[in-house]
């Protein structure tokens, strides 16, 4: 499996409390994650990591829907990794 560091956009909540006043409202920042891991699965739904690589077992696989990610760097000598685009909703 490839390493690569995948640099990702996440959802959250902008605000604390249930109300927030105009004045005082947070800046709308993006939630930006940077995750390396080895790539075990690349669609045109998702990119899926995981952190440890066995002989016969992996470590637990995250999915991170394509949609979000911003950037997949390969850290391995070799072709560039290439996201693919994402399928359209029919």
């Amino acid at each position: 499996m490839r390493r690569v560091a995948c640099i990702w956009e996440d959802a959250g909540e902008l605000d604390d409390g249930p109300w927030a006043t105009r004045s005082a409202l947070a800046k709308n920042e993006p939630f930006i994650f940077h995750q390396v891991g080895y790539l075990y699965e690349l669609t045109p739904e998702a990119v899926v990591l995981t952190a440890c690589v066995g002989e016969t077992q992996i470590g637990p696989r995250t999915r991170i829907p394509i949609g979000m990610v911003r950037s997949l760097i390969d850290l391995m000598p070799g072709p560039p990794v290439r996201i693919p685009k994402p399928r359209r909703k029919r």
